[in-house]
């Protein structure tokens, strides 16, 4: 299994922003080999100006590689 956390900074409408990750949720997990995707919303103000935390286990490398070559 592999993991991989995307940390968006600085985002002008945070609300907008996971609402359209929380709708394309049901899309992601149509890809094979996704497993679990996950959402962390940072509430508090910190240095680095990071506001939202996706999280995305895939089952394998491989897995993970034949997704993001469909997505990009």
């Amino acid at each position: 299994m592999i993991k991989t956390t995307t940390f968006y900074r600085n985002i002008e409408d945070p609300d907008s922003f996971q609402a359209f990750y929380d709708s394309i949720f049901q899309e992601i997990h149509q890809f094979p080999g996704i497993i679990e995707t996950k959402v962390t919303r940072i509430y508090d103000e910190n240095e680095d100006g990071i506001q939202l935390i996706l999280d995305t286990l895939f089952e394998s490398e491989a897995a993970m590689q034949r997704v993001l070559a469909k997505v990009t």
